[in-house]
């Protein structure tokens, strides 16, 4: 993806939010969960991503998606000890 005229980031995985959004902002975490109509929790799903050329993003700015060559696979979830699953 790019942002702007000069940051590029290659989205790498899913994942679950967890408590370490929390540190962006207070009660984040709260905001990226709800519960359907049986109880459940349910999880808004996110994605991890590297940093290919950073620079200055701004709002407002334009974004691009360059998909990468065929054949195309879904992102998998990433697992770790804050996002189990």
């Amino acid at each position: 993806m790019r942002l702007g005229t000069e940051a590029a980031i290659e989205l790498t995985g899913l994942r679950h939010p967890c408590v370490q959004v929390n540190e962006f902002q207070d009660g984040l975490m709260a905001l990226l969960r709800y519960r359907d109509s049986d109880g459940s929790i349910v999880r808004i799903v996110c994605v991890m991503a590297i940093v290919l050329r950073d620079g200055i993003v701004v709002p407002g700015a334009d974004i691009s998606v360059e998909l990468p060559p065929e054949p195309h696979h879904p992102l998998e979830y990433i697992l770790d000890s804050h996002n189990p699953g």
